[in-house]
């Protein structure tokens, strides 16, 4: 790889593969075939288990290299952090926006607990800091930490291939407590002292989805494709793609048969996975059009807005033959989609502008 500015006319592919994952996440919280009665559901339940927790597992991360490409090629010839320092609060903004919007459906579980309030109170305000104040908003604040931490090092003159080696060593660390599991679970018998302090470790952090062990690595993979030029071609990246993909779903069903998955949010083969995707959508210009601009919003207000459409509608159709049907799927994208394009077109009035603090 050779130092280069990492620049193009456009990437109008990313901003359609954005929406192709934005559309990912919403398979992620439901079930694409729905949930059919249990003498049809074997099948099914296969293809929604595969789907939710192998292949659109890429969304999220590929999410974290846009976020390194596009912020740290800003700073390319000399590392300067106000972009970061920038961004970072844009995001905070953001977080703390979407938190307001998901306060009544996070309230309501706080009420309905079967472990009483100041518990519920706690382990939101723990959430709010390591987890995310909502399920899906937990992307923001492990972005925020991935990049602040980078930018640390890159002040530091600590190089992108160290941060790269770091980042994808502790990423292997929490590996260990999601999908390979099975790699540590002896030392709870071998060693139960160190077990209890994992378990600590795990008691106050909840999950190593964040932005140390999951975002680190995928936010400095797009540091790395802002800092150097590729030489990977167009054939060999998509080439990679496809087998790295084959290579999750083998990784999938070889840890599901060891029962080993405690959690499906980080996979070994999500690397390279998204490393060559990244690699071949950057070399892709699609023609120049407006509506590039436009999915790139889209994007953002789905990732954000589906989850309270999926809660807002379950509560409808609750015990009816849509809730367990593809039908339910298909009404939360569709309403999703609407929403986001609701949203969208009425920011453009200048009374009504304050609706772009949603997306932008």
């Amino acid at each position: 790889m050779t130092e280069t500015n990492a620049t193009r006319k456009n990437y109008n592919a990313i901003d359609l593969a954005k929406l192709i994952c934005s559309v990912m996440v919403v398979m992620i919280h439901v079930a694409p075939f729905g949930h059919p009665p249990e003498e049809n559901s074997v099948l099914i339940d296969t293809f929604n288990d595969y789907i939710q927790n192998c292949l659109t597992r890429i969304a999220v991360p590929f999410f974290f290299v846009c976020s390194g490409f596009f912020l740290y090629r800003k700073t390319t010839e000399q590392f300067d952090f106000s972009p970061t320092k920038k961004y970072a609060i844009h995001l905070g903004k953001l977080y703390l926006i979407w938190s307001a919007v998901y306060l009544p459906f996070i309230i309501q579980s706080i009420i309905h607990s079967d472990k009483g309030i100041f518990y519920e109170l706690f382990k939101y305000a723990r959430n709010f800091v390591f987890v995310g104040s909502y399920y899906h908003l937990w992307y923001l604040p492990a972005t925020i930490f991935a990049v602040i931490l980078i930018s640390f090092l890159l002040l530091r003159k600590i190089s992108v291939r160290k941060i790269l080696i770091f980042s994808g060593i502790l990423y292997f660390v929490g590996l260990l407590a999601q999908s390979w599991f099975i790699l540590i679970k002896p030392l709870q018998q071998a060693f139960p002292t160190v077990w209890k302090l994992l378990k600590l470790v795990e008691d106050i952090i909840s999950t190593t989805r964040n932005g140390l062990f999951d975002a680190f690595v995928f936010v400095a993979i797009g540091v790395a494709f802002a800092y150097h030029d590729g030489r990977l071609s167009k054939i060999k990246s998509l080439t990679g793609f496809i087998v790295s993909m084959i290579l999750l779903v083998i990784e999938m069903y070889v840890l599901k048969s060891l029962h080993s998955i405690r959690e499906n949010d980080m996979y070994l083969c999500l690397i390279p996975a998204v490393f060559f995707a990244f690699s071949w959508l950057i070399q892709v210009e699609l023609p120049p059009h407006p509506i590039y601009q436009q999915l790139r919003k889209m994007s953002t207000l789905i990732y954000f807005i589906h989850a309270g459409i999926k809660s807002v509608l379950f509560d409808y159709v609750k015990d009816t033959l849509i809730e367990r049907s593809c039908l339910f799927f298909l009404i939360v994208v569709a309403l999703t989609l609407l929403f986001s394009v609701i949203i969208i077109q009425f920011s453009q009035f200048p009374k009504l502008k304050w609706l772009k603090i949603f997306y932008n």
